[in-house]
């Protein structure tokens, strides 16, 4: 399948900005240029509250509440953008979307981004920031049985960690995960990576460059997973995961989801046809986010009768 009209659009605005690669920039200078796209995630819908706290450590968290009913669903969410761009204002109109779409509490974590804190630092903070509103969920009307983890890009990668890291310590209890063609492994030779290493957005230079602001070295310890698929996903929670077609990213999003049913974990791959990665964020510029944000909220209610 080729390209579909509106990625073809993308493809040819961005070009004709003719903006710097990220890595030329360096990390300051690209969260600014990222914060500044703000035209391209649009802008989204009303919801019931918004709060903004911070949490032990320091950690700044944003809720976005459908209502004041008690005992709602959670979904954490920790925002893309290469674990090195993104705040809690670049995602808020994506959380206020899936806030609608789900009928659930959206907790966005503002993570301290790579490279000033390398990891683990980001994967720490956001299982601190799941830990936090395990124990105080009736503080804040959240259902302690009903705590999702989620997270597109980068955050997919948080979220999968997390998840991972909560089982491994027997706690706290993550109801299901969403990724949102998350980042899985560090092997740049997929033959995605290969066949859209430049001219679909997100380049496999980009890639790199966000790998080494985030790791030092690219090999799993004792406690964090970094190459997801090198990691035992036999037990992990019942997950959405979604993949683009145009995507640097869809051949190890697409074999996490493989390894995952091959474990009998109960996994729901959505496949976008013809599309790139970062189509669900630049809601100004796709439709199809709008499916996507749907068939997530779907996933959220159907275990969360």
């Amino acid at each position: 399948m080729t390209l579909d009209p509106q990625a073809e659009a993308f493809i040819a605005s961005m070009s004709a900005v003719e903006r710097p690669a990220w890595q030329d920039v360096g990390p300051e200078a690209a969260r600014e240029a990222f914060a500044g796209m703000g035209q391209i995630f649009g802008i989204g819908p009303p919801v019931h509250r918004v709060e903004n706290l911070v949490i032990p450590d320091n950690l700044r968290v944003r809720l976005y509440r459908p209502s004041d009913q008690p005992d709602l669903p959670a979904i954490l969410w920790f925002h893309g953008g290469g674990w090195v761009m993104g705040d809690l204002d670049t995602h808020d109109a994506m959380c206020r979307r899936l806030t609608v779409a789900a009928d659930a509490v959206v907790i966005s974590v503002d993570y301290p981004l790579a490279p000033e804190h390398r990891f683990p630092s980001a994967a720490e903070s956001c299982f601190a920031a799941l830990q936090y509103f395990s124990d105080h969920a009736s503080d804040h009307g959240l259902d302690v049985t009903r705590l999702f983890v989620g997270g597109d890009s980068a955050g997919g990668h948080l979220a999968a960690s997390v998840s991972a890291v909560a089982r491994r310590r027997g706690g706290p209890l993550v109801c299901g995960q969403i990724l949102v063609y998350p980042v899985v492994s560090p092997n740049f030779d997929t033959k995605s990576y290969l066949r859209c290493a430049e001219g679909y957005g997100l380049t496999r230079a980009d890639m790199r460059w966000f790998w080494d602001c985030y790791v030092d070295a690219i090999q799993n310890d004792d406690t964090w997973p970094i190459d997801l698929l090198q990691m035992d996903v036999a037990g992990m929670p019942p997950t959405f995961l979604i993949t683009a077609q145009y995507d640097v990213l869809c051949d190890e999003g697409t074999n996490l989801a493989s390894a995952m049913e091959s474990a009998d974990v109960d996994v729901t791959h959505s496949h976008f046809m013809g599309t790139l990665h970062g189509f669900v964020h630049f809601a100004a510029c796709f439709d199809n986010h709008q499916q996507a944000i749907d068939e997530i909220g779907e996933f959220v209610r159907q275990r969360c009768p």
